[in-house]
């Protein structure tokens, strides 16, 4: 499904810890959380590019942390820091909605979540998304 969505000559490496400890989050927000992060990926690779996922845990805070990295053109500071804001986008007029960040902020937020970015110009873009490791 997500070889799908990217298209094109953008490879998607995986990097998984396994087992990971179980988080609560709902199965169809996290799938759309990634599949957001990979269409935003394809589009900022129009040469193509890698977008690679990690997964691992960050013992200190216990949480669970997804990480999609990718080979794209980066972008400014000051944008990064509007990122997830509604309606703001990268893309230009006509070319996107500016509500997938956004809709990606939420998700996670709901499900006690974080998300934070570093990107810069030339540089590509990396994602850092954690996630409170459930009581067992």
């Amino acid at each position: 499904m997500l070889q799908a969505e990217a298209t094109g000559n953008v490879k998607l490496p995986l990097q998984l810890t396994e087992p990971l400890p179980l988080v609560l989050i709902d199965r169809a927000h996290l799938e759309g959380i990634v599949i957001s992060l990979v269409g935003d990926a394809r589009d900022a690779m129009p040469n193509g590019g890698s977008l690679t996922k990690t997964t691992d845990v960050n013992v200190p805070d216990r949480m669970v942390r997804l990480t999609a990295c990718d080979t794209g053109v980066g972008m400014s500071q000051a944008m990064a820091k509007r990122v997830f804001d509604p309606f703001f986008t990268t893309r230009d007029v006509g070319q996107g909605s500016g509500l997938g960040l956004s809709a990606v902020y939420g998700l996670v937020s709901r499900s006690a979540g974080r998300i934070r970015v570093d990107s810069a110009v030339g540089q590509g873009t990396t994602f850092i998304i954690e996630w409170p490791v459930a009581d067992e």
